[in-house]
């Protein structure tokens, strides 16, 4: 929708709980998206105050919306599981860079240049 069919948009649902709102919205948005559709929605502020008619009088059945809303869902999940997963290897990897982290690793390799040189110090 451009910005003077947004202004409209929000008039025509500002009276409806905002979950409402948002099912009538992707209810248009899915069926501007439906392939299969016959007929082009030419208006759709228009089709958007039908769809809200027609909630209003307990007439309204989601065709097109549940689709709508299940994607954006998912795309949300996806999202946040991108997030978690790169706070996580942010979270190892700083966990690795602790000073108490650093001295462990130098021992570690300490400890192992000395078993391979036989026992004897070996200059770092």
């Amino acid at each position: 929708m451009n910005e003077p069919e947004r202004a409209a948009a929000s008039v025509l649902l500002q009276s409806l709980p905002a979950a409402r709102a948002q099912l009538l919205l992707d209810e248009l948005d899915g069926q501007l998206r439906n392939p299969v559709r016959r007929t082009p929605i030419d208006n759709r502020v228009a089709y958007l105050r039908r769809l809200r008619d027609l909630d209003a009088a307990g007439c309204f059945v989601p065709e097109a919306a549940l689709r709508v809303a299940a994607g954006r869902q998912r795309a949300a999940d996806e999202a946040r599981k991108r997030v978690a997963e790169r706070v996580a290897r942010d979270v190892e990897y700083l966990a690795g860079r602790t000073p108490e982290a650093i001295a462990a690793r130098e021992a570690a390799m300490a400890s192992m240049r000395q078993m391979v040189s036989g026992g004897r110090p070996h200059a770092a």
